[in-house]
């Protein structure tokens, strides 16, 4: 894809995100590597993953190639116009990045569709976290049960929470079960 193909594509995106009642800014910069960093500044507390997943059902195609920054504020100009330099700063050094992971192994395919069940995320990226996704006590309880009936295990909520990412809470359960992570 050329620089400006990349960049006509960047700046729909950013418009068609800037249309959602929940971004109050959006902007898109070519790279790292051949994708693109949406800035997205959210408009109240929504967790961070339901961000990534409106970026990429918007993004299409290219969604694999995107690097979602969660940034406080977009850097223009004073004319409005993005500040591309300031920009990739905030996203280095202020941003919450988010990147969708997919499952990789069995056990991570079931554990995402659990989470699924209890929570409205339409991708669950194995680096998210239960609280990232919205999770709480209550969700945590339901994923347990959940979690017992589908590999016959106890574990607690509290072990839901200790793990730093659904691809740790994949290994906790698979050590559980006697299966491979």
């Amino acid at each position: 894809m050329s620089t400006d193909m990349a960049t006509d594509t960047g700046q729909a995106l950013a418009r068609q995100l800037r249309e959602k009642s929940i971004i109050r800014d959006a902007a898109v910069l070519d790279g790292p590597g051949p994708g693109l960093t949406v800035m997205v500044v959210r408009q109240g507390y929504r967790p961070g993953p339901v961000f990534r997943d409106l970026v990429m059902r918007a993004a299409g195609e290219r969604a694999e190639a995107i690097l979602v920054a969660i940034v406080p504020q977009i850097p223009r100009d004073a004319l409005g116009a993005l500040d591309e330099p300031a920009a990739r700063e905030v996203a280095r050094e202020r941003a919450l990045i988010l990147r969708y992971e997919p499952p990789a192994s069995e056990v991570e395919r079931c554990l995402a569709g659990l989470v699924r069940q209890v929570l409205p995320q339409s991708a669950v990226s194995m680096t998210d976290d239960l609280v990232s996704l919205g999770g709480d006590s209550l969700v945590a309880v339901e994923l347990v049960e959940l979690i017992g009936e589908q590999w016959h295990i106890e574990i607690s909520a509290s072990d839901l929470f200790a793990a730093e990412s659904i691809r740790d809470m994949a290994t906790v359960i698979a050590r559980s079960a006697g299966s491979p992570p």
